[in-house]
């Protein structure tokens, strides 16, 4: 009489404990690196939303053809879903007809000054009319 060799079917315990650890190990990779890529492409949304609003700015300012007053403004707009906080500074330069512009965007922050950190900050020139 043939003997047959009895083959076991399936996967031992063992074997489906190390699977199912290789893709928990995997799926937390995962889910990090989509963390990150989300949390990066809301960081440039806001920077692009900031470069709009800064040159906007600086738009509105080149067409007012008024003598800039020197100093600093700081204004909180709302854009959107998000509250802005755009600071213009303007200053002179060694040139008396020429002065300095710098446009400053950043989130507006409750309860805090914010008014050195910014997303964006653009720096142009103008000269007086």
């Amino acid at each position: 009489m043939i003997r047959r060799r009895r083959h076991p079917r399936g996967f031992t315990l063992l074997e489906v404990l190390v699977a199912l650890a290789v893709f928990a190990v995997s799926a937390a990779a995962i889910m990090r690196q989509t963390h990150q890529g989300l949390a990066q492409q809301l960081a440039l949304e806001q920077r692009t939303a900031a470069l709009w609003l800064a040159e906007d700015r600086l738009a509105a300012l080149a067409a007012a053809r008024q003598p800039l007053p020197l100093g600093r403004t700081v204004e909180e707009i709302t854009e959107g879903e998000l509250r802005w906080r755009v600071a213009t500074e303007v200053g002179t330069t060694a040139m008396p007809q020429l002065r300095k512009v710098e446009v400053s965007v950043g989130l507006a922050s409750e309860g805090r000054d914010d008014s050195d950190y910014a997303l964006v900050r653009l720096v142009t020139f103008q000269g007086e009319t």
